[in-house]
């Protein structure tokens, strides 16, 4: 055995506002001394450019991963209640892009929906076309 060490948590890593989501502290070790890698951020950094026009991110989206099949994963954005599946993490987590967005044109002003829309919308905003 290798020689014990004697931190618990994770240093804090270097804020960076526009790349990164800082997250919540988790235990680095566990009660049995086991070392544990931290959770990885998962994110959706960007607006697909098909709806760059309508629509700008305010802050990354945070998105839970949750394995089906080995084949599939299943991205999910818990706060606003929507999720997707694709054939990787990367292609769910595109997929629910999409879906976002989509959800966004569709919901938008059903009532049924509105805490979701408003969720979706304290990460993206909604920008002012005018036509030409």
């Amino acid at each position: 055995m290798g020689k014990k060490e004697n931190w618990k948590t994770m240093p804090k890593p270097k804020r960076d506002s526009h790349k990164t989501v800082e997250e919540p502290w988790s235990e680095y070790r566990t009660e049995d001394g086991t070392i544990i890698a931290p959770p990885e951020p998962h994110v959706i950094k960007e607006i697909p450019r098909e709806f760059l026009d309508r629509y700008e991110i305010l802050r990354p989206i945070p998105i839970e991963f949750e394995h089906e099949e080995p084949e599939s994963c299943v991205a999910v954005f818990k706060e606003a209640n929507i999720s997707m599946t694709g054939y990787s993490k990367s292609n769910a987590r595109d997929e629910l892009a999409y879906t976002i967005m989509d959800f966004l044109k569709v919901f938008r002003n059903d009532p049924d929906f509105t805490k979701d829309v408003k969720t979706v919308l304290s990460y993206i905003k909604e920008r002012h076309v005018t036509e030409k």
